[in-house]
């Protein structure tokens, strides 16, 4: 399902970040900083990247996915943005092998936000997702269908 791949992705971009931040700080493992860069790209591309674009549109109901995913796009854009702005700063402010434990401690901690937070939806139609969100105190509301058959109750 999604969400282990996207545990899986951040714990591994949170890795390649150590690594990069290792590589700075020792001031001469140029082979941390190859390793990390790698790492970084593989994990992104096979979770984090595309699962983001996979969970937004489920994130919303029909009557709401054009605008939902239009204002979640939007966001995504300017914070991407607004790090691309502020990382001379960073790494000014921080240090190089700061700047980059910094955003393994960012990614660490989506991992656990995610393996927390986020709700499993693999083998779930769209109505489905919608009808089991979770409640406020993070249990899910089943769905008769998915309540039916255990295989597809939402983690």
């Amino acid at each position: 399902g999604r969400k282990p791949l996207l545990v899986a992705s951040n714990a591994g971009i949170a890795a390649a970040q150590l690594l990069l931040s290792a590589s700075f700080a020792s001031g001469g493992m140029l082979w941390a900083a190859l390793a990390g860069q790698c790492l970084f790209m593989a994990t992104f591309s096979a979770g984090v990247g595309p699962c983001t674009w996979l969970l937004i549109p489920e994130s919303f109901p029909l009557a709401a996915r054009g605008v939902g995913v239009g204002i979640a796009t939007f966001i995504n854009r300017m914070a991407a943005g607004g790090i691309a702005l502020v990382f001379s700063s960073l790494i000014r402010t921080l240090t190089p092998a700061g700047t980059f434990l910094f955003f393994a401690m960012c990614a660490a901690g989506a991992a656990a936000y995610t393996s927390a937070c986020v709700v499993e939806t693999k083998g779930l139609s769209l109505e489905e997702i919608h009808s089991e969100q979770p409640r406020s105190n993070g249990a899910a509301a089943r769905a008769p269908a998915a309540a039916a058959d255990p295989a597809r109750t939402v983690l």
